[in-house]
């Protein structure tokens, strides 16, 4: 999963224009994603939907054919890692708790960007839409949860002896960002004993954490710690010896 994961996110953050671009206003980032526009559907005189036999019509049921499935394949990703076991076991190597800090955000940033009809209300929606338990925005939200909570562990796991604080302060500033909103919101609510947070919590705590953790991806990858396809098939390779 990270492998391809990690190259669509390294070709993303480096071709940013073409996929999502990082807007500033003051401290606080968000995420401008490109907006993808599908043709509107034909309407009979009862309003029930149809489609034509045109091309432009059969692309248009394809498209949403493939957007929906893209859903549930990013949504299927997002959970698949917020519940491995593997998680749960903290990297020997600082440097590669880093590199799998990165891998865990651009889970996260990937299914946001996910394929879909309106984006920027997709975004708005997994902020602070209702959403009923079971649901896929209350599922994204709670793997998000558990994605959050293991990147602030790992990176706050990393001794303050080692040089990595030396050489990358900015990585560890931003932590010290996060750690207060995991104080305040998350330590209490780990969506693996079956708690969540309600929704004005949630609200509270994404519309704050957001920007800190967009940053915090851009710079991991900015300094070294998003790994290339090569890498990744190294460490593959040694895996599976």
């Amino acid at each position: 999963m990270f492998p391809s994961v990690t190259r669509r996110a390294n070709w993303a953050l480096r071709h940013g224009s073409r996929t999502w671009t990082y807007g500033r206003r003051g401290f606080k980032t968000v995420l401008l994603p490109a907006r993808h526009e599908v043709p509107p559907p034909h309407r009979t005189s009862q309003g029930a939907r149809l489609y034509s036999s045109t091309p432009r019509a059969e692309g248009a049921a394809e498209d949403r054919i493939q957007r929906d499935t893209a859903a549930d394949q990013w949504l299927q990703a997002l959970e698949t890692a917020a519940t491995a076991q593997w998680l749960d076991v903290l990297p020997a190597d600082p440097a590669d708790r880093l590199r799998r800090a990165y891998a865990l955000l651009m889970q996260v940033i990937l299914y946001l960007h996910r394929p879909q009809n309106e984006i920027e209300q997709s975004l708005v929606d997994f902020m602070q839409a209702e959403a009923e338990a079971g649901s896929q925005i209350y599922r994204a939200r709670q793997a998000t949860i558990t994605l959050a909570r293991a990147v602030i562990r790992d990176i706050a796991s990393i001794p303050s002896t080692q040089p990595l604080h030396v050489d990358h302060p900015q990585i560890f500033a931003l932590l010290g960002a996060l750690i207060p909103l995991h104080d305040l919101y998350l330590a209490g609510h780990n969506p693996k004993d079956g708690k969540s947070l309600d929704l004005q919590e949630w609200t509270a705590f994404w519309e704050r954490a957001q920007p800190i953790l967009l940053d915090l991806a851009s710079k991991l990858d900015e300094q070294g710690f998003g790994l290339d396809k090569e890498e990744w098939e190294k460490k593959d390779a040694e895996r599976n010896t």
